[in-house]
């Protein structure tokens, strides 16, 4: 069973990412099961409380608004995995609460079919009984797969948004062009990552290696986001985008606009 998992980025540059343990994995299951199970006992206090204003005068109208409220709970147990980690790049509340996330094998957020296939096979993990099936295939894994992980492509790692905590100046410190500023919202996870993983490792490397990375990072990023302008080095650019991003992330709802 690995603990890393590695990857090379499109700008032909390697990271890894820290694979999750079956810990994180079930403590985001146990924080995820109580928002369902909060979620369809809201539904039953509703469909009761419907009970007693339409049984006697509406009888027929209560069983089709009880039988709403099983579809509506059903879909809820399969939809709620598969929506959450396709609209917030690979985790739902459970995973944000344990600092875990799902990516495919690129280190990419999953799409949604991926993340339909991994959760439509979660029901097979259950067999033969409460999640057996799963935490032995996490166990013997190489990458911590359980079997929707294996069909699907993906993998769970640690969440490099909370892990990559650096002695890096305070945004708030940076002077940083608007052109700069605007293109920070357009980054999505996968760009920011790759930055913070240069500016955390860059100390590890020479100044012949600190260059040619910084500079193949920085003109992809550029030539993606439209940057032109004259920022110093490389180096400062990359700077400059995580301090921007930094800004972004500290807005809160604000960073919902640099999705792709």
């Amino acid at each position: 069973m690995e603990d890393k998992f590695d990857i090379i980025a499109p700008e032909k540059v390697s990271f890894s990412y820290e694979l999750a343990g079956l810990g994180s994995r079930f403590l985001a299951l146990l924080v995820d099961f109580f928002i369902e199970a909060a979620f369809l006992i809201l539904l039953l206090i509703v469909n009761i409380f419907l009970g007693f204003l339409l049984g006697d005068i509406a009888p027929r109208v209560f069983l089709w608004t009880t039988g709403i409220f099983i579809i509506i709970g059903f879909l809820t147990a399969w939809a709620y995995f598969i929506l959450f980690e396709a609209l917030m790049a690979g985790q739902t509340p459970g995973k944000r609460v344990a600092g875990i996330r799902v990516v495919d094998e690129s280190g990419r957020p999953p799409g949604l079919m991926a993340s339909a296939v991994r959760n439509i096979l979660r029901i097979a993990d259950w067999l033969p009984a409460m999640n057996t099936g799963g935490m032995i295939s996490i166990l013997v894994s190489k990458r911590n797969q359980r079997l929707g992980d294996i069909a699907a492509g993906t993998l769970v790692i640690k969440d490099l948004a909370r892990k990559l905590e650096i002695d890096l100046p305070p945004a708030s410190d940076i002077e940083i062009p608007a052109d700069v500023r605007l293109a920070a919202h357009r980054l999505s996870l996968s760009d920011y990552e790759q930055i913070r993983q240069f500016l955390v490792r860059r100390s590890g490397f020479d100044s012949e290696m600190s260059a040619r990375l910084s500079a193949k990072l920085a003109n992809a990023l550029a030539e993606k986001m439209g940057l032109n302008g004259m920022y110093g080095s490389a180096e400062t650019l990359l700077e400059m985008l995580d301090g921007a991003y930094r800004r972004v992330d500290a807005d809160g709802p604000a960073k919902a606009v640099k999705a792709k």
